[in-house]
Formats: C-alpha cells, sequence, structure tokens
C-alpha cells in the first residue's frame, strides 16, 4: 500500500511507523469518563517534543486557546484498553471512538510548527458519559468554528442528527409468580413501547430493558431506555409531544412514568463544513458529505459553534468487540487537517 501521497514530507516509512507506534501508546492507556489524567499526561508530553505548550483546563486538552476555530474530539472511551494491528487495521476498544482521531491530530502537529499553527486544539474529557468537557470548553473559550472528529469514514458530516433518550417506568403490585392473570409491568412496558413505535413519526430504538427476578414473582417494575435520532425534517419538541400523548393514554394510577434523559434538535454546518471539503480536496480525497447521527460534543459547541463532524473510522463498530479502523483513514485525517491549516492562514472564515 502507498501511502506517500498523504504524507507531505516524503518519508513515509517513518511516519506510518511512528503512527503504529503512536496508536499503540494511546489505546492501551485507560481513559474511562471522568479519568482521563494519564492519557492527558501522555499527549502533553508529546506535544512538548514539538514545541507545543498544552493547557488544562476543566479536564480538557487545549492548544492555541486564543484561536477561534477549533478541532476537536474527545479523550474518554468506553470498555478496556485493547489494542492490536494487522498491518492495515488497528483493532480494539477506543481505536476508532477516538483514539485514531487524536492519533492524526498529533501526527498532524508534528509536522506542524507551533509558530504556524492556523487553529485551537481541543481534547474534550467525558464525552461518552455527560459531555462536561465539551460544555465547560464551549462556555469558557466560546468557538466560532469547529471540526469535530468522530468517526465518519472520513465522510463530511454537514448535518447532525437530533437526538431525544428517554427513560420509561411501568409499575405494577407484586403478586406471587403463578399468578398469570396479574398485571405484569414487564407485559405493560412492552405495551408502551409498541404504542410507541406505531404512534410516533419517528420509530425509536430500545437500548435496555430490565424487570423482574429470579424470586417467582410478577414483575412489579420494569424499565426500559428508548432513544429517538431526529432528523433535520422534525423538531424534538414534535416527538417528545407525541410521546407525552401516548405516556398519558397508557397511564393507569401512576403505572407508567418516563423522563428525558437527552434532548436536542438537529442541526447543520453552515460555512465550516465547506472549507474542510477543500482540505480534502487539497489532500487528493474524494469529497463525501454525510449525516452524524449520534450524540456528539457537536451538540454542546453549536451553541457558539458553525460545527462539522468527520473523521476516521466507522461509527457502526463503535463501542462494540468489532471496533477497528484503518491505518489509512489515520494517514489521510491527518494529511488533510495539515491542508486544512494552510487553508486558513488565507481563508476569511467568519
Amino acid at each position: 500500500m502507498d501511502y506517500t501521497r498523504y504524507m507531505p514530507d516524503g518519508d513515509y516509512t517513518a511516519t506510518i511507523e511512528a503512527t503504529i507506534e503512536l496508536m499503540e501508546n494511546l489505546c492501551k492507556i485507560p481513559s474511562p469518563s471522568g479519568k482521563e489524567d494519564r492519557l492527558i499526561e501522555f499527549i502533553t508530553e508529546f506535544l512538548a517534543e514539538y514545541g507545543y505548550e498544552a493547557r488544562i483546563a476543566d479536564g480538557n486538552l487545549i492548544v492555541n486557546s486564543q484561536s477561534e476555530f477549533f478541532v476537536t474530539t474527545h479523550l474518554d472511551s468506553v470498555g478496556e484498553p485493547s489494542f492490536n494491528f494487522d498491518g492495515k487495521f488497528f483493532y480494539g476498544n477506543s481505536v476508532c471512538d477516538a483514539k485514531a482521531s487524536i492519533a492524526a491530530i498529533l501526527m498532524s502537529l508534528s509536522k506542524i510548527k507551533p509558530e504556524d499553527i492556523n487553529f485551537g486544539i481541543a481534547l474534550l474529557s467525558d464525552e461518552e458519559a455527560g459531555g462536561t468537557g465539551s460544555k465547560r470548553f464551549t462556555a469558557k473559550y466560546k468557538p466560532k468554528a469547529a471540526v469535530v472528529m468522530e468517526p465518519t469514514s472520513l465522510k463530511i458530516a454537514n448535518i447532525h442528527y437530533g437526538n431525544l433518550e428517554v427513560e420509561i417506568v411501568t409499575k405494577t403490585s407484586k403478586a406471587h409468580g403463578s399468578m398469570h392473570e396479574k398485571a405484569n409491568a414487564i407485559e405493560l412496558c412492552l405495551q408502551v413501547i409498541g404504542k410507541i413505535k406505531a404512534s410516533c413519526s419517528i420509530k425509536p430504538a430500545i437500548l435496555s430493558i430490565e424487570g423482574g427476578s429470579d424470586d417467582y414473582v410478577i414483575p412489579s417494575r420494569c424499565r426500559a431506555t428508548l432513544d429517538f435520532l431526529i432528523p433535520p425534517t422534525h423538531k424534538s419538541s414534535e416527538i417528545l409531544d407525541q410521546l407525552s400523548k401516548i405516556i398519558s393514554s397508557s397511564n393507569s394510577n401512576s403505572a407508567v412514568e418516563f423522563k428525558i434523559l437527552e434532548l436536542c434538535d438537529p442541526f447543520e454546518s453552515v460555512v465550516v463544513h465547506q472549507i474542510l471539503a477543500k482540505a480534502l480536496e487539497s489532500s487528493g480525497i474524494e469529497v463525501d458529505f454525510s449525516e452524524m447521527r449520534s450524540w456528539t460534543d457537536g451538540v454542546n459547541l453549536k451553541t457558539t459553534a458553525d460545527v462539522v463532524v468527520w473523521g476516521p473510522g466507522d461509527l457502526e463498530f463503535c463501542h462494540t468487540e468489532r471496533e477497528k479502523v484503518d491505518i489509512e483513514e489515520i494517514l489521510k485525517a491527518s494529511d488533510v487537517l495539515i491542508n486544512l491549516n494552510h487553508l486558513l492562514k488565507n481563508e476569511n472564515v467568519f
């Protein structure tokens, strides 16, 4: 495989070896949400070797904090650290989400002198849990534009879906397990979910459902988590209204309760996706636009910034035992960031 076109300095063998070593180091460091300190320490030392001084604030790592245009990704990961490389793909928890994006950012900075950098870097904490890192970063630095690096297979996700995640709890009275005719909280929960899927204009995914025990009793409580992905053609308030009516009509003696776990509307990039597209073209990469169907830090960043989501890896495999990423996508992403930096020297973004 010829990687030379993705490496401006032509030293492709050294770059490949450096990328493999960097990915192994990044992926073997545990970085669960709220406990990213070891990873931050490693990245800080890496950046220092290339003359960069990182600022650590609110659990986030910031470079060139005075910039209004930021490239961001998240530090935290899901699952225990694991790593393998077969000569083409990296495998293991977090290789794709989002250590590949961190590696692409760091490899690009290793080729950009600190005095020549034209964007800021924000490596954010707690994306997988509460999103507090991006929330605090946005409130403090108020970026005007951001490329949020998440797995998109290097397609530019200029459209970001909204999200409504709800918890539904059904309650009934306990009864001996032989009393099959009695109200059953699990059955009630399934009935409510069936009504939601039949009546809501957007069908949710069931992320979890739990209830019952081994005590031979009719279940008296069941909890389910539902996730609605909201395209630009809809609003979260519309789905919430539909859901509220269904829950209300299903309710009997306060047997059904629900609460909102996450709520955000869809949004689109205005300008940043066009600049990123130019950077891809400069790298000889075909430009393809797509949609981000999952929650990202972009939801918080969009309160002040024009946001686009883009990065190496396939979202489908993230958070699973099949998580993988092609080294070629990391190398391409690094080159795109280098070209983005060059474009921003003369590009009028705002």
